[in-house]
């Protein structure tokens, strides 16, 4: 190569020659897999380049494959991680500096440095806008459908108040969505990350893991006291990037799109985008952080949204209300009487009346004491502040639905149903008897996975169930649990195995409260919408009055039940259906950072993970850059993951819980049933279906018609079949699940159990075995990290 360029230059100018004469593999190609394949399994530098000198050993005299990961990594411009470096210094010194690995001298000499990683959203966005796929998407958002965001009160309240800036075609809406986690599991370190996204994109694409981007990332080991210096830069950016009161606001930036007639990737015209904050994703321990409140509400024995007071029960804080009114002696309401089905605003403490108290506390807080007693609020969070003029103080705060519910109440009275022990002595929770925990831990040894599953389900009387995650839960309370606790028949005859009947009556309540907020549904009017959600919001209400009274005396009724009693209600009415709104998008990032720095490094994490994201932005970027090389990772080219030119999927993996589906009209459903009954006629070669015989099956309920009764049978998946639809229906991919009823055929009627809320199958057909067959779109996923585009 000439001596006369910089060598990353050369490799820029030279990105479709042949990696030597004669290779299909481009220079571009070939270091844009290899560099792939280190970042995805987060090998060590010294085992990348032990492994790079034996591949260059392999290539003829004369190729151009670069000799080292540094030199890749300049032909990809990968961003250094000190780019982003910013520190937070003691007391006296500077609040923000960049950072130096070096002990601050003078007056607080001896004081290290703490550090975190700051990328500004402005520079993500131009990102972003370089993808026309994204492009695609924000244009046509804002599409009114009963249930979603742009059909929300909350949207029209955000929209007036930014004088509709920020509702034409190109702009969005953001979230914000923060965590603090363990990247190592034999040592104790906390790393903190803040990420955003784009809310309510068409077709679920809000959950699309490679729009999400991270912003701040907080190094351990131990987690900030204060978040002053790490979220006042991210809100004056997002300050900045709504339309001005008044000011010079917004980002510029330009556009890609595609050649409809060459599909090559062109600059559209420069316009002025904006953003809005609309939304806050956190577990309760991070959204305290976020919200500058306490973190413990049991300690605290007020609610921040309500004036219900904790009540002490066997000595520990519980919140009750369910079936009789409590007395508060404190806080807002004290004086009053309170009850949980109470209606009206009297029960909640209005937005106005907490950014007094958050301002109140700020004032004691810059004066170094403690905020007033009747105050949840220990500060003024920077994302509360009037430069963010159009942020509800209340509704800002997405309700952590999955942790809340999933992790919490129904965590809780698994445990306490098949308590053991110690546990089991001292709970007021009826138990299971040890002969139907035998057959329900019967029936869960039988039932197996497809490995798209990942994990086989896990024993629900195991006493394990604090290592559950949940999608564990998610997937027990769909599919595995009204398998396991069907009753026991013998001829005609049949018999419980989940009694007594207060434990049968409060399972069902919870089932019908989750499956209602977990599910995807589809309403013609907004008082169907909310009728619909006050039917699950009785249901949790019936559940926390057993709770109070007869189920455990009170001790089930903990916080979290509180706040979805509380606020998961009033969320659906101001902003929409819960489904889109769940936090795993929060957790799938976090497990990806988890994954790709655990192997990397024993210490310092956070430098590997700042790594992985810019090294992954690179790629990104790259293969946009270089469109027409068709640049893809090495899991792809050999079939383990979608190639790009794959048409993504309406009912992709991640759809039921974590996006929002767009449904198929009724030509299209009836071209993809037409399609797969010509399919079934005829003999199916191996290459146009996978087939995977799981141990014993993966279960799912269908409804079946029978002498003009709809009822839920349990099926057994046999095939799965991936199908292109037609062009009538939009060029998308089709997954199905082709399953065989039971043995039995005999329908699981119990309302507690299984009720009508199942997939209905696209239709039934008779094999030629003289075995009826449902063809059952498949929707349930443990979510995934998503891939490169």
């Amino acid at each position: 190569m000439p001596r006369n360029l910089p060598q990353h230059t050369w490799w820029q100018e030279h990105a479709g020659d042949p990696v030597y004469p004669g290779a299909r593999v481009t220079n571009m190609d070939a270091i844009f897999k290899v560099v792939a394949i280190w970042n995805d399994h987060s090998m060590t530098n010294s085992a990348f380049s032990d492994t790079l000198g034996f591949i260059t050993e392999l290539l003829p005299q004369g190729h151009t494959l670069p000799k080292s990961l540094y030199m890749m990594k300049q032909v990809l411009d990968v961003a250094p991680a000190s780019k982003y470096e910013l520190a937070l210094l003691p007391p006296g010194v500077h609040r923000l500096a960049p950072y130096s690995p070096v002990r601050v001298e003078g007056s607080s000499a001896g004081l290290l440095q703490e550090r975190f990683w700051y990328i500004r959203p402005q520079e993500s966005i131009e990102e972003l806008m370089m993808d026309p796929d994204f492009v695609t998407a924000i244009r046509t958002a804002k599409a009114k459908v009963v249930g979603n965001y742009w059909d929300s009160p909350e949207w029209n309240r955000v929209n007036k108040a930014t004088g509709g800036a920020a509702a034409g075609p190109g702009h969005g809406v953001i979230a914000l969505g923060a965590d603090f986690f363990q990247p190592f599991k034999s040592r104790q370190w906390s790393t903190g990350g803040i990420w955003w996204r784009y809310e309510c994109l068409p077709d679920g694409a809000s959950a699309w893991a490679e729009w999400h981007s991270l912003t701040v990332l907080i190094e351990g080991p131990t987690e900030p006291t204060v978040m002053d210096a790490f979220l006042l830069p991210l809100k004056a950016d997002i300050a900045r990037l709504a339309p001005p009161k008044p000011g010079d606001h917004g980002v510029y930036v330009t556009p890609a799109e595609r050649d409809p007639n060459t599909s090559a990737i062109m600059a559209g015209s420069v316009f002025l985008h904006f953003a809005v904050l609309g939304a806050v994703y956190a577990d309760s321990p991070a959204r305290a952080k976020m919200m500058y409140t306490v973190a413990s509400w049991v300690a605290y024995l007020v609610c921040p949204f309500c004036i219900m007071a904790g009540t002490k029960v066997d000595d520990v804080v519980r919140y009750l209300g369910y079936a009789h009114a409590v007395a508060i002696d404190r806080g807002c309401g004290a004086g009053k009487t309170c009850s949980m089905d109470d209606g009206g605003d009297e029960r909640y403490v209005s937005e106005f009346v907490n950014r007094v108290r958050a301002h109140v506390a700020e004032v004691y807080r810059a004066a170094g004491v403690q905020p007033p007693d009747n105050s949840p609020f220990k500060g003024l969070s920077p994302l509360l502040s009037d430069d963010l003029y159009w942020v509800d103080a209340n509704r800002l705060w997405i309700v952590p639905f999955c942790h809340a519910f999933f992790l919490g109440v129904f965590k809780d009275f698994m445990e306490a149903i098949f308590a053991k022990g110690a546990a089991a002595r001292d709970s007021k929770v009826p138990q299971v008897t040890r002969d139907d925990r035998q057959i329900i831990k019967g029936r869960g040894l039988g039932i197996g996975l497809h490995p798209s599953f990942n994990r086989r389900p896990r024993d629900v009387l195991s006493s394990s169930k604090g290592s559950w995650q949940i999608e564990d839960f998610a997937r027990a309370l769909e599919c595995f649990l009204p398998l396991m606790f069907r009753p026991l028949r013998s001829g005609s005859a049949s018999e419980q195995v989940l009694r007594p009947d207060i434990v049968k009556k409060c399972f069902g309540h919870l089932r019908r409260f989750g499956l209602f907020h977990m599910t995807h549904h589809s309403f013609d009017s907004q008082g169907q919408m909310l009728l619909a959600a006050v039917a699950a919001h009785e249901e949790l209400l019936a559940y926390g009055k057993a709770a109070e009274e007869d189920l455990s005396g009170g001790k089930l009724c903990t916080f979290n039940l509180h706040l979805l009693a509380c606020q998961l209600l009033m969320q659906v009415v101001h902003r929409g259906l819960t489904a889109p709104l769940g936090e795993l998008w929060i957790e799938r990032l976090v497990g990806g950072k988890k994954g790709r720095s655990k192997g990397g490094t024993k210490s310092n994490p956070e430098v590997t993970m700042m790594i992985d994201e810019l090294v992954t932005r690179a790629l990104r970027r790259a293969r946009l850059k270089y469109a027409h090389l068709n640049l893809q990772t090495w899991q792809e080219h050999v079939g383990r993951d979608a190639p790009l030119g794959v048409p993504r999927s309406v009912l992709r993996a991640e759809g039921h819980l974590m996006g929002a589906p767009k449904p198929f009209a009724a030509e299209a459903w009836g071209s993809v049933q037409n399609l797969v009954k010509e399919k079934l006629s005829i003999n199916l070669e191996p290459d146009e279906w996978q087939r995977w015989d799981a141990r014993d099956g993966t279960w799912v309920m269908v409804p079946y018609t029978e002498g003009g009764q709809v009822k839920p049978y349990a099926a057994r998946v046999k095939y799965y079949l991936r199908l292109s639809l037609p062009a009538a229906a939009g060029e998308q991919v089709l997954r199905l699940a082709m399953c065989d009823f039971l043995p039995y055929r005999q329908p699981l009627t119990d309302p507690d159990i299984c009720d009508q809320s199942i997939a209905a199958p696209l239709f039934v057909h008779m094999s030629d075995e003289g075995k009826d067959l449902a063809f059952v779109p498949f929707r349930f996923s443990t979510g995934g990290a998503g891939r490169l585009r």
